[in-house]
């Protein structure tokens, strides 16, 4: 059975695969100074969803990173998080505060 290192492995070769990217520059794909803001801007993301699950408990809010396409008249939804017991829904964007830093 693969663990989770082999599993992303797959992942990551498999969508080198899908997008024509040559594995062997992946890592100066990643360190361009184009590309830097825009993993930032997504990892930061995942941070805020990390921090609200370990935050809300998880008896009365599920918290997840939906996968959507930002669309003309809809607001962009980064984090959204669900009280379980009325359904309401709240919609999180997440911001950098600024250049190499990181504020909660």
């Amino acid at each position: 059975m693969p663990n989770n290192s082999d599993k992303w492995i797959g992942q990551v070769r498999q969508f080198c695969l899908n997008y024509n990217i040559p594995l062997e520059y992946m890592s100066e794909i990643l360190s361009d100074p184009k590309v830097i803001p825009m993993i930032r801007g997504k990892a930061f993301e995942f941070s805020a969803m990390l921090l609200l699950q370990n935050i809300l408990p998880k008896s009365d809010w599920v918290v997840d990173k939906p996968v959507m396409n930002a669309q003309f008249g809809l607001h962009d939804m980064d984090v959204r998080i669900t009280h379980q017991k009325t359904q309401k829904v709240i919609g999180v964007e997440c911001k950098l505060a600024s250049k190499g830093s990181f504020k909660i």
